[in-house]
């Protein structure tokens, strides 16, 4: 299932890229088309012995006309179709550049005969016809396929051939039709040639754009993973620093949870059991932890630690961490209630200031990591609950940042911390 998921997700990319891809080089060829009808008429003009002024009839410059129009309209029909297929991240059926290559290459043989017969010589097809069909093989490329190139090559080859032929006998050319062959011959074989190599191309560009999806996904692993111990904007300097990231000093909430007496009740059951439950009782602590934009840095056993304000833009973050804990001991509350978990009590300390964040370790092993007094501080309110016999904790620097909207907060008062000098203001926190 998972190399199936990745197999779409690379799908769903290159068709993007294919559509990006397509919907240039149709546009390099409508271009090429207007400059073609605007330069070809002001250079006639001027030259005017270029044309054979008893065949520069209007009904052979109309021919000529209608056939560059349809070319035209069916090139601005295919772009506005690969617009609205990237607008609405349609994928592009396979079959799609084969029927627009043989199209594409088919048409201008109206065009190239209408041309020949307005010009009254071969010079359409010597010059512009070749050229023409070259150019429409090297984009080909852009399709992004080796064996639509390859097919263009081939076409191309047939319909330039088959006006060759047409126009010697259109013409009644009967000196050098040998040497004529010759030529157009060559002209012909070298076109398949052309789509040989164009495919190539297209078949490493191909290869690389691969490369470029797999990275870029590979990446956004990385940057999941990362964002589940780290803020994304951490997460973004870790990778675009080279997993390095500057230690600095940042105001943060810091909150500390675990579950009362997991320990006894975790020695009483099999090991699917205890999983089954942590699963249970984290997944939607995660969520919530998240909707507060928080992020846990670490799971301990039956706890963990996260943090509020790390590397993010939000200003509310104290208020944000106060009511993340307050929806926890809720959402717990609602589950044992509905009896998806057995009874749980979980215990919560908050507190907030200064903290140290960096990278701590070496090339071998390096984690991103928190230090300071406070978050020793949350750690001790979350074990001063076994003691008070209390569920949610937050310290004075919580307090007055914050707007309990309608929950009690009950001053316990100042609180003497192990391995704290100074006696820490906490309050009790009623849900």
């Amino acid at each position: 299932m998972k190399s199936k998921r990745i197999d779409q997700a690379t799908r769903a990319e290159l068709n993007k890229e294919f559509l990006k891809s397509e919907k240039r080089r149709v546009l390099i060829i409508i271009v090429l088309m207007v400059f073609s009808i605007s330069f070809i008429p002001i250079l006639h003009s001027i030259f005017t012995e270029l044309i054979d002024n008893e065949l520069n009839q209007r009904d052979m410059l109309g021919r000529l006309t209608v056939s560059v129009f349809i070319f035209l309209i069916f090139e601005v029909l295919v772009y506005m179709r690969f617009s609205y297929m990237q607008k609405k991240n349609i994928l592009v059926s396979r079959i799609i550049p084969y029927i627009n290559i043989t199209v594409e290459l088919a048409i201008p043989i109206l065009i190239l005969i209408s041309s020949v017969k307005f010009d009254h010589s071969l010079f359409p097809l010597e010059y512009n016809g070749y050229v023409f069909y070259i150019i429409l093989i090297i984009l080909s490329a852009l399709h992004l396929e080796m064996n639509v190139s390859i097919l263009a090559g081939i076409i191309a080859a047939i319909c330039y051939g088959f006006l060759s032929y047409w126009a010697i006998g259109y013409f009644k050319i009967t000196e050098n039709v040998p040497q004529l062959i010759e030529l157009y011959g060559a002209r012909t074989f070298s076109l398949i040639l052309f789509g040989i190599l164009s495919g190539l191309v297209a078949q490493e560009m191909k290869k690389k754009l691969l490369r470029g999806i797999e990275f870029q996904q590979q990446q956004k692993q990385v940057e999941v993973l990362l964002g589940q111990q780290v803020s994304k904007e951490i997460a973004d300097e870790l990778i675009n620093n080279n997993d390095q990231v500057s230690t600095r000093i940042i105001d943060a909430a810091i909150m500390f949870m675990d579950i009362k007496d997991f320990s006894t009740w975790a020695d009483t059951k099999s090991p699917q059991e205890v999983i089954h439950y942590q699963n249970q009782v984290f997944s939607p602590i995660i969520d919530i932890i998240n909707k507060k934009q928080g992020v846990i840095n670490q799971f301990l056993g039956d706890g963990f630690m996260a943090s509020f304000g790390i590397g993010s833009d939000d200003k509310k973050y104290v208020q944000h961490a106060f009511d993340a804990g307050v929806e926890i001991t809720r959402k717990m509350k609602e589950m044992e209630k509905a009896g998806l978990i057995p009874a749980t009590h979980v215990r919560i300390g908050l507190h907030r200031g200064k903290i140290i964040v960096g990278n701590i370790g070496n090339d071998v092993r390096r984690q991103f990591s928190l230090a300071g007094k406070n978050i020793i501080i949350a750690a001790r309110l979350e074990q001063m609950n076994k003691e008070l016999d209390s569920q949610y904790l937050i310290s004075e620097d919580i307090q007055r940042k914050i707007k309990p909207d309608g929950f009690s907060l009950h001053e316990i008062g100042m609180l003497k911390l192990r391995g704290i000098d100074k006696g820490i203001k906490t309050y009790r926190v009623t849900c």
